[in-house]
């Protein structure tokens, strides 16, 4: 799992190629050798700049208090699964008046067309109940003691995380709520619809439209924000905005619904004095959300200099593949999931102060280890899909590598697992 965080962040800065063959004349396989010999050598050149950038606007121990805080939290286990069981047994009396029978809603009545569109997805795969969780009034205590969490379900206030970290300072992390109005994110809804868990019942977490969001460690503050989920807009349409910083860093995530066009935008950018870093964008359309079914092109820019495109014809399938491409572990199964996924995605990488370009899908290779990971795949030119990461030099991406080192890899793995236990989550508190 902890191998997702580097493909999909940091594939693009090392792409790499082997050798082609020819079945052509020895003039014409000369020709296209050089060629793709220049066309290599512009890649590794806009791989080069994007290091020297990345090496340039990152420093890894600006990210020393803000991991110890985050990999603290992941050890003590606070989403384990009996941490989970204590969390919904506290919760059960809050979630049980929340259920609804989905088959007694009726849709052309309901008002709240987001809420319609949960209920028709969840009644399409065979969900026949719902609960909704409000993520509020929740403070957890790490007790020294006897080595477990304390649950306060009855906390005066938004949601409050206290523990001490490796060294015994004391650390915490605060949502404060901003509003009375609370809504249901569309990043959490979606995953939960999924897969039908044995009882049939789908939870829908519940966040508050605008929170203030703070981790310290001590008196040093490692990680600062604002959110706002699912605001209606002065154009009547709805969007999510969440600003954190962190250390030298802005992070911006921003989620726009277009509802009349069956769209919603999304967009990453991490930015340093104003300047943008990394980016992504990407346009959904949710036409098909009845049988989940997401249509989305995407755009990657790293530092200005290398650019992805992607058209991709079924997004929710494709993170389904990705994921479970990145939990395998032998060759055979990585490919399987691999071949599956690069049926439903175009990708173009866009290189050489972006004059040129490169077809571009997921393989299978190690990396600096003797584990197989999912790794890119670069076409240059001809008919033949290159092998990664070889050409080019540890230096080559001593940024990357750099970046990568300074999150503990726990962080990663256990915030992607989150996303992927909702059924435990509801198993578990009936």
């Amino acid at each position: 799992m902890k191998n997702l965080f580097k493909v999909m962040f940091f594939g693009g800065l090392m792409l790499t190629t082997a050798t082609f063959t020819s079945c052509s004349s020895d003039d014409d396989e000369n020709e296209t050798q050089v060629e793709e010999s220049a066309n290599l050598e512009a890649m590794k050149a806009t791989i080069a700049e994007c290091n020297d950038a990345l090496n340039k606007n990152f420093n890894a121990s600006n990210f020393k208090s803000f991991n110890k805080v985050l990999s603290r939290l992941l050890d003590l286990s606070l989403f384990d699964d009996d941490n989970l069981q204590k969390i919904h047994e506290n919760a059960n009396s809050r979630m049980a008046s929340t259920l609804i029978v989905l088959d007694d809603v009726d849709l052309e009545s309901v008002e709240d067309e987001y809420f319609g569109r949960i209920v028709s997805g969840a009644l399409g795969l065979g969900y026949k109940y719902m609960v909704t969780f409000r993520f509020d009034h929740l403070r957890f205590t790490y007790n020294t003691a006897t080595e477990e969490w304390d649950i306060d379900n009855d906390y005066d206030g938004g949601v409050l995380i206290e523990f001490p970290d490796e060294d015994g300072t004391q650390c915490t992390v605060e949502f404060t709520n901003n509003s009375d109005l609370f809504e249901y994110p569309f990043e959490f809804t979606i995953s939960q619809v999924l897969t039908p868990s044995s009882n049939s019942t789908l939870l829908v977490l519940e966040m508050c439209e605008d929170y203030d969001v703070v981790a310290k460690r001590g008196s040093e503050t490692v990680l600062s924000g604002n959110a706002k989920n699912w605001v209606t807009g002065s154009d009547g349409e709805f969007y999510s905005d969440i600003n954190l910083k962190v250390s030298d860093f802005d992070v911006k995530y921003d989620v726009k619904d277009y509802t009349a066009g069956n769209t919603f935008d999304t967009e990453v950018v991490v930015s340093k004095d104003g300047k943008d870093l990394i980016t992504l964008s990407m346009t959904t359309n949710y036409t098909r959300f009845e049988d989940l079914v997401c249509n989305r092109v995407s755009y990657w820019n790293f530092f200005d200099k290398l650019k992805i495109e992607g058209v991709h014809s079924d997004a929710i399938q494709e993170s389904n593949l990705m994921i479970a491409a990145a939990k395998a572990t032998d060759e055979s199964t990585i490919n399987e999931y691999l071949s599956q996924l690069n049926e439903l995605q175009k990708l173009t990488v866009y290189y050489g102060s972006g004059d040129k370009n490169a077809n571009m899908k997921w393989g299978c290779g190690k990396i600096l280890s003797d584990k197989y990971d999912v790794i890119p795949l670069v076409q240059l030119d001809g008919d033949e899909y290159t092998s990664i990461v070889h050409e080019l030099s540890i230096g080559d991406i001593s940024g990357a590598l750099s970046f990568i080192k300074s999150f503990d890899s726990n962080v990663i793995t256990a915030l992607l697992n989150l996303f992927a236990r909702q059924d435990k989550w509801i198993n578990s508190q009936q």
